[in-house]
């Protein structure tokens, strides 16, 4: 009969259950930092168990020189074709006499047998293997595993090879004179027990950089070169925010403008990668932007905008480096930090009275930079309200229009009359199927630097883009418009010249599209008389253009009107002057723009230019 049960050895319980002791053996993809040539964002894939095999030797050398501070050198080598690893030390040396207690030597103990390690005696945290299985379980789950040891005068050699139990050569011991010690391990992780090994070596390269950015004294090599680090941010100048208490020190590292969208975090702890980020970070990505807020609070009422978390953590990298006791992890990959105690400690940075302050005033174009993300998402949610409204706004009546009447819109004018009385006389000689004529009521305004809602909410402007169809934020389409051709029909003074320009600058401001030079033109001036000479039936008419030629000697038996504004044009002068028009095409020649900006920008010095530009 069939047992329902078995008592499994440690080396086969390992190798069956290695998920137990060293995470996943499925591979897994996800974004990472890569810092060569550049440090940027790469999708990268792995096995989180190989990887977490290879940290357990790395993480051994670590200990012993960084931790127990015995050594400054440490050397690995890697080669995914052969999936073979080798770390070395120049630390004390792994234990290496003969137990008689265990009737074995220490080191093949310490790499055999489980529950057992140097670091159980000592206070919880102070070394990154704490529970005994490490080194030895990557023994385990090893194709072949060797150890060389140098210590006390003596060179202790021994090899391991994988079976149905872990086989266990002689060590070979030699007596030495070198004063030299140290430790090396040299591995070929199992294809038995990993049916997948992938492990790239770019994705291992970072990884030492980033110890060697932990520890820049520890003299580290990877695959024969010394590995060095410089600035990795490179051009991009960091926010700098640090905890320093005993047993936890941190250093985040916010970088603005690293990504074009989103935002990124990563962080060492002891050297360990955190791919999946820990409770520190969290912390500090719900505290930074909360205070930062509160602190802009007063700025914010002054430039009259309100920011949110998005605008000042759109776009950045959270990098933070810790060198912590007791570093607890969500599992054995060693990807998260679960201690409570690490969000207590960022915490308490973020709640010193002058952190915030002091962050502001020293990164001055950082904030400018967060305002000015604000204002132009303001703007935008502003002119999606608006292209809304602006739609809405194009189905109400429009008071006082008359209206053409055609039903090819191409073929339609409206003219923009200077007061109501000029749009009734307009009214009685049009073509009532092709002429449609809008009084303009009261200043128009001038839209220089004014926002979508600010034009969408002027009265006068607003019934303009109803009457022509137009909606502010959205590009004009001609052939869907209620008019082919709009036309500026004005007083000729002073006061009319001033409503045709902001009526450009309206429009051009708007839709520039609409002035096109390659185009016929869309916009026209309007002229009208100046002068009116009438005997009997005959009428003639002298405008801006001609005016100097007018000589009242030669009509001195006919009736001379001086026409001071539209208003004094009767029915027979409108009918003349929509039969006849004198227009004025308005386009882009490429000066218009430079000449709206002189004329109606209100920025600073802009007043002076105009005087000079005039004459005074």
């Amino acid at each position: 009969m069939t047992s329902e049960w078995e008592r499994l050895s440690a080396f086969n319980q390992i190798r069956r259950r290695t998920e137990m002791y060293f995470g996943s053996r499925d591979a897994h993809t996800q974004q990472v930092l890569r810092y060569h040539p550049r440090l940027h964002i790469a999708e990268t894939t792995w096995v989180p168990a190989v990887f977490t095999a290879f940290r357990e030797l790395v993480d051994n050398a670590l200990d012993e020189v960084i931790t127990h501070g015995h050594g400054n050198r440490i050397d690995v080598t890697y080669d995914p074709a052969t999936m073979t690893i080798s770390v070395s030390d120049n630390g004390r040396g792994m234990p290496i006499e003969w137990s008689n207690e265990h009737q074995n030597y220490a080191a093949t103990v310490l790499l055999s047998e489980m529950n057992s390690g140097r670091n159980f005696a000592d206070k919880r945290g102070e070394a990154r293997g704490l529970n005994g299985i490490g080194a030895k379980g990557v023994n385990y789950c090893s194709e072949w595993f060797k150890v060389a040891v140098t210590r006390g005068k003596q060179h202790f050699e021994q090899n391991f090879h994988e079976g149905e139990e872990l086989i266990v050569e002689k060590p070979i011991i030699t007596a030495v004179t070198t004063r030299r010690t140290g430790t090396t391990v040299h591995c070929k992780l199992s294809a038995t027990v990993f049916a997948d090994r992938r492990l790239p070596n770019d994705f291992i390269a970072d990884r030492m950089t980033e110890i060697a950015l932990c520890y820049p004294k520890l003299y580290l090599t990877y695959n024969g070169e010394k590995v060095t680090v410089g600035n990795i941010f490179g051009d991009l100048i960091p926010i700098i925010c640090t905890v320093d208490q005993a047993e936890f020190k941190a250093k985040f590292y916010l970088v603005p403008d690293f990504l074009a969208d989103g935002e990124f975090q990563f962080s060492l702890v002891n050297a360990i990668p955190l791919f999946n980020g820990g409770t520190h970070l969290d912390a500090f990505r719900r505290g930074f932007p909360t205070g930062l807020l509160t602190a802009l609070e007063r700025e914010s009422k002054r430039r009259k905008l309100s920011p949110n978390r998005a605008d000042i953590m759109n776009g950045t990298l959270i990098y933070a480096i810790l060198d912590m006791a007791a570093p607890s992890f969500d599992s054995q990959s060693k990807s998260r930090l679960i201690n409570e105690q690490a969000a207590v400690h960022v915490r308490k940075m973020l709640e010193a009275d002058d952190f915030f302050s002091n962050i502001i005033k020293n990164n001055p174009f950082w904030i400018d930079a967060i305002f000015a993300r604000c204002a132009e998402r303001t703007q935008a949610k502003d002119n999606r309200d608006v292209k809304k409204q602006g739609k809405k706004n194009l189905r109400q009546k429009v008071e006082d229009l008359e209206d053409a009447c055609a039903s090819d819109r191409s073929k339609c004018t409206l003219m923009l009359c200077e007061g109501k009385s000029a749009v009734a006389g307009c009214a009685e000689a049009r073509d009532a199927n092709f002429f449609g004529a809008l009084p303009l009521r009261g200043k128009i305004l001038n839209v220089f630097n004014e926002s979508h809602k600010t034009i969408l909410e002027n009265d006068a402007l607003s019934k303009v883009m109803r009457s022509i169809g137009l909606v502010p934020g959205e590009r004009a389409n001609r052939y869907t418009l209620r008019y082919g051709r709009v036309f500026f029909a004005c007083d000729a003074d002073e006061d009319g010249k001033s409503i045709v320009a902001l009526l450009i600058n309206f429009f051009y401001t708007c839709w520039p599209e609409l002035f096109d030079k390659d185009k016929a033109a869309f916009f026209h001036v309007f002229d009208t008389p100046l002068i009116i000479a009438m005997k009997g039936k005959q009428r003639r008419y002298w405008y801006n253009d001609n005016y100097s030629d007018f000589n009242s000697e030669k009509f001195k038996s006919w009736e001379i009107i001086r026409a001071k504004g539209l208003a004094a044009l009767t029915r027979d002068d409108w009918r003349h002057v929509l039969h006849q028009p004198k227009l004025i095409p308005i386009i882009d020649d490429g000066k218009l723009k430079p000449a709206l900006d002189l004329i109606f920008s209100q920025q600073k010095g802009a007043a002076d230019r105009r005087k000079e530009w005039i004459g005074i």
